[in-house]
């Protein structure tokens, strides 16, 4: 559920504070997010649970399957 407040609300702080940085806005939103109406916290918990099903719905056979340490590609810097 704070994952979808903060894609809602992180071009807000954006906009309002053009110089912060990723970290920083993480850091403001985390603070807002603590101090956010529990109506406004349920909206975003009902939402995030409604995404969930629909990607079940879509994704009926998804097993997370993480790769073994022997199985990960490295990415070239």
């Amino acid at each position: 559920s704070y994952i979808l407040y903060r894609k809602d609300h992180h071009k807000l702080i954006k906009a309002a504070n053009p110089a912060y940085t990723n970290n920083q806005i993480s850091k403001v939103l985390g603070q807002a997010w603590k101090q956010e109406k529990a109506d406004v916290r349920a909206r975003y918990q009902t939402m995030a649970e409604e995404l969930k099903q629909n990607l079940l719905r879509a994704h009926p056979d998804y097993r997370y399957a993480p790769r073994r340490p022997g199985e990960r590609r490295r990415r070239n810097r």
